[in-house]
């Protein structure tokens, strides 16, 4: 009752799904596709609510429908009961379908074949799955996994161990890169190293196996795991690591469960000595009469024991039991199986090579073309160019010529005008030469003209030199004339200053006002004519001046003034037109002018 209404409320949800959704055919497969990773039988009534759709589609949705409905049945364990579907969905999607779509498709191809019992085909499919998935980093990397799992599984289950072991390796080294390492990876490698006979290696696998199973919560998701590392441990000798899985089997299993803890426990038992109990449970596994593959392990064991104990009756009767197993199994056939598979992988992969060196091949063709196409290019650019430059060669050569006629016309009219020049240049000589008479008489005369002048300028710098000196007394008489004015009108004042000079008292701003004023009131010009001409004058400069015009010498108004020498001796230069009465002599202001700056 519980399943039933699971199943209804399933294909209520996929119709609800089908009729709301406002999305495509592809767009909603995608979803049930996600939904169908960990509940396939509900995204497969999902899928079923889809179809009427998906046939209205294009050719494409049609076969995206159909490959997705193969990978849900086999998620769903649901086993295929012929390869006509697969078969064309091979077809398309080999020619049209991406790397994706291929690696998907032949994936699933390889698990119909294997589904079918059809090993060679799902050995070539699941390699031809690997070559879409090796290098495409866009390819579904759980998918390639998976189906290295498939590939350890056919090679094991026919007896090619070697390339089992290389197989589970693949898919121990994916898991490690998705994070998702597990149990089952390392029982894997595991077996592998115990059917090629390294014990050694296989010991550490199962441990491996045994620390992830023993650390989780979930001991109980494991059942199948400790019942396989119990025989394996046994079957190796190592019973103390045996006997830490013993505890942790549960009594109560389902039925497959069951007759696989049988065979673990006879082989437990078997390695621990006690042969009774192994042959309990072996005998158990021939009376369970459903799996061939333990009936024949058990009858084998039971022979050995019934043997070995020396009797006779049942040991034949196993030996017996174990032929006829062994001929429904037909081990030769696996075996032969197993060359078959050996030489398709062969053949797969030389067809591989082929393939790449036909592509190869047909690339250096497209080279020689690219190539040939290139120089062909470059050798038209370079006609091009060479006629181009040629032509230009010939513009130039036509443009020298015609530059060669209009310098040679040039040429002649330059001679013409040179002959002509040269007539002028004649009668210029001839002209010269009586210039030249003239001239030789009008030199005479200059020369003469000249040494009056010499005379006359040198009786003129005499009589220039007297007048200077002349001046210059009276200049000196004038300025011995005004400071005996000025000492006879401020005696005290001249006095006063003469003291300072010496190192006396030091002079006050009264001391120097009744200067300013003496000498204003006996030169009532002097201030505006300093002021006037001089522009800004300074405190010292002033000072300085005052002193001058007061008849002070040079030694006195430097102790007064706190002036250098120099300075006083430039602004003597500078103020002299204004400390004289007239106007100073031709040369003198231009020579105090320069001193002062």
């Amino acid at each position: 009752m519980g399943k039933t209404a699971f199943r209804c409320l399933c294909a209520l949800l996929a119709i609800l799904f089908a009729s709301c959704s406002k999305e495509g055919p592809l767009d909603k497969m995608e979803h049930i596709k996600m939904v169908g990773n960990d509940h396939p039988k509900q995204a497969l009534a999902m899928l079923d609510s889809l179809e009427q759709e998906a046939r209205r589609g294009s050719v494409y949705a049609q076969k995206k429908y159909d490959l997705l409905h193969i990978r849900l049945s086999d998620k769903a364990n649901i086993l295929p009961k012929s390869d006509a579907k697969i078969k064309e969905l091979v077809e398309y999607f080999g020619k049209k379908g991406s790397d994706q779509e291929k690696q998907e498709v032949y994936y699933y191809a390889g698990s119909v074949y294997r589904d079918l019992q059809d090993c060679p085909r799902a050995l070539e499919y699941f390699y031809k799955s690997t070559d879409f998935a090796i290098g495409h980093p866009d390819c579904d990397s759980i998918m390639l996994r998976n189906t290295y799992s498939n590939l350890n599984f056919l090679q094991y289950r026919v007896q090619n161990y070697k390339e089992a072991l290389a197989m589970s390796k693949e898919e121990l080294r994916i898991s490690k890169e998705l994070g998702t390492e597990d149990v089952v990876d390392h029982m894997h490698v595991g077996a592998a190293y115990k059917a090629t006979g390294n014990a050694k290696e296989a010991v550490k696998e199962y441990d491996k196996a045994f620390h992830i199973a023993d650390t989780t919560k979930d001991q109980s998701a494991y059942q199948e795991s400790y019942i396989r590392l119990l025989m394996d441990y046994s079957g190796l000798g190592e019973l103390k690591k045996a006997q830490r899985c013993r505890p942790l089997i549960k009594e109560e299993l389902n039925p497959y469960f069951s007759v696989l803890k049988d065979q673990a426990l006879a082989h437990y038992y078997m390695a621990c000595g006690k042969r009774d109990s192994a042959i309990i449970y072996s005998q158990r596994i021939i009376d369970n009469g459903k799996d061939q593959n333990n009936m024949y392990d058990a009858a084998k064991q039971l022979f050995r024991l019934y043997e070995e104990q020396g009797d006779v009756v049942n040991a034949h009767r196993y030996a017996v039991l174990y032929m006829q197993l062994s001929d429904t199994l037909d081990f030769g056939r696996r075996q032969e199986q197993a060359a078959t598979l050996t030489n398709a992988y062969k053949y797969h992969m030389d067809q591989k090579k082929e393939m790449e060196l036909r592509d190869e091949k047909e690339m250096y063709a497209r080279t020689l073309f690219v190539s040939i196409f290139v120089f062909t290019l470059l050798g038209a650019g370079g006609a091009i160019v060479f006629i181009h430059r040629r032509n230009v060669h010939l513009r130039k050569m036509l443009e020298l010529s015609e530059r060669i006629e209009q310098m040679a016309h040039n040429e002649q009219e330059l001679r013409k005008e040179m002959e002509r020049k040269e007539v002028e240049l004649r009668e210029s000589k001839e002209d010269l030469a009586l210039t030249k008479k003239d001239l030789v008489n009008t030199q005479a005369e200059l020369d003469k003209a000249n040494d009056k002048l010499t005379i006359h300028a040198a009786t003129l710098q005499e009589t220039e030199k007297m007048l200077a000196e002349k001046i210059k007394e009276g200049k000196m008489f004038l300025q011995l004339l005004h400071q005996s004015k000025l000492e006879e009108s401020s005696e005290d004042v001249a006095l006063r200053f003469r003291k300072a000079a010496l190192g006396g008292e030091e002079l006050t701003s009264d001391d120097w006002d009744q200067l300013y004023h003496a000498v204003d009131q006996a030169y009532p010009s002097f201030a505006e004519a300093l002021l006037g001409k001089s522009g800004e004058v300074t405190k010292q400069q002033k000072q300085a001046c005052y002193l001058l015009r007061f008849g002070m010498s040079k030694n006195q108004i430097q102790c007064l003034t706190h002036a250098s020498r120099a300075t006083i001796w430039r602004w003597e230069k500078k103020y002299a037109w204004a400390l004289g009465v007239e106007e100073p002599l031709p040369g003198e202001e231009e020579e105090g002018g320069t001193a002062g700056e």
